[in-house]
């Protein structure tokens, strides 16, 4: 009788013992402190993939562009190109902000990720898309569209200024009392008008109110900006 025991070997199957991670940074412009502070991301992010022994870089992706819509960023389709081909499992990015602008799609590509098991993380947020609370959700939301609204601010008050030093802002046409336009579309002083308005302040600083100031134009005669006789109390 053979009492030898007999030993079956069960293969299980290999698990995943690392991390392919993928470092996203973007900055809006080529300006040197632009290209400082995407430097200072790369460098912080390489340093946060090394201090876990399980993280493996992959590759890092830095786009230079203002970037609302992800087409015009070569290096997010690369990144995402990459996720395709199952080279990557963990993406971390600075923000929401600097990921996307654009809420629908910014959802879509987080979508796409989500079904590919590619984990996102917002450093600043400290969120992850593995989360699939409502809380999440709205957390996305919010930031972009609070990005989205700073951009749209950034992008007015940049007009503006350039505007201004050009000479071609809107503001040069308004009416303003006290000034005019030159042959060269300068503002400078009108000197008739200038005299109204130190009058004015005078009479203020003398201890007229706004009243006894309005009466006192109508009595030398001194019409409103508007060619009224009675100057209203927002223009004084």
């Amino acid at each position: 009788m053979n009492n030898e025991r007999k030993i079956s070997i069960i293969n299980k199957p290999l698990t995943k013992q690392y991390i392919n991670v993928a470092i996203y940074c973007r900055v809006s412009t080529s300006h040197s402190k632009q290209l400082e502070s995407l430097s200072n991301q790369i460098d912080y992010y390489r340093k946060m993939v090394n201090k876990h022994l399980d993280w493996v870089l992959v590759d890092i992706y830095a786009d230079i562009q203002s970037g609302k819509n992800f087409s015009s960023r070569p290096e997010f389709q690369r990144m995402l190109n990459d996720c395709l081909n199952n080279k990557i499992d963990l993406i971390i990015t600075k923000s929401i902000s600097r990921f996307g602008r654009n809420t629908a799609d910014t959802l879509t590509v987080i979508h796409k990720l989500r079904l590919l098991n590619i984990d996102l993380f917002f450093e600043v947020e400290n969120i992850r898309i593995s989360e699939t609370s409502k809380t999440f959700l709205m957390s996305i939301l919010g930031a972009i569209a609070q990005a989205e609204s700073e951009a749209r601010s950034q992008n007015i008050k940049w007009g503006i200024k350039r505007g201004l030093e050009a000479g071609t802002s809107k503001i040069y046409d308004r009416k303003c009392y006290g000034y005019r336009h030159d042959s060269k579309r300068n503002i400078i002083i009108n000197e008739q008008e200038a005299k109204t308005v130190q009058m004015i302040f005078n009479l203020y600083l003398s201890g007229y109110s706004i009243l006894a100031i309005i009466r006192e134009l109508k009595k030398q005669g001194i019409k409103s900006p508007t060619g009224k006789e009675n100057w209203p109390k927002r223009t004084i």
